[in-house]
């Protein structure tokens, strides 16, 4: 649905990347992390004000608007794109010797 919205040349378009902002906003504050969302292509959607406690691979994942290759690399090495295919469950990803901090990753596709 996300990916189909990014495709969207609709009028709408604004406001429904505007609620992911909201989203992410919201899902920071309950969780009290900082927040990416990012479609099937790991392009990033929308991220959460709350971004304090960060790390480069995050900044660099906002900043160029996806997330990068090595920690797609890390993530597909790792197994979590495995994970995240096979059900809705959230998978944590333990911090990694680089410094990168740890993450929680959800499949909320609908």
């Amino acid at each position: 649905m996300l990916d189909a919205a990014a495709d969207d040349e609709s009028d709408g378009e604004v406001e429904q990347f505007g609620d992911l902002f909201r989203l992410a906003d919201a899902v920071a504050a309950v969780i009290d992390a900082p927040v990416t969302i990012e479609d099937a292509n790991s392009r990033v959607l929308a991220y959460s004000t709350r971004q304090d406690r960060t790390d480069p691979a995050r900044v660099s994942t906002i900043m160029g608007r996806r997330v990068p290759d090595d920690v797609l690399a890390r993530f597909r090495s790792r197994g979590v794109f495995r994970q995240l295919s096979k059900g809705r469950a959230v998978i944590f990803v333990p911090a990694q010797p680089d410094g990168t901090l740890p993450r929680n990753r959800s499949d909320r596709r609908q």
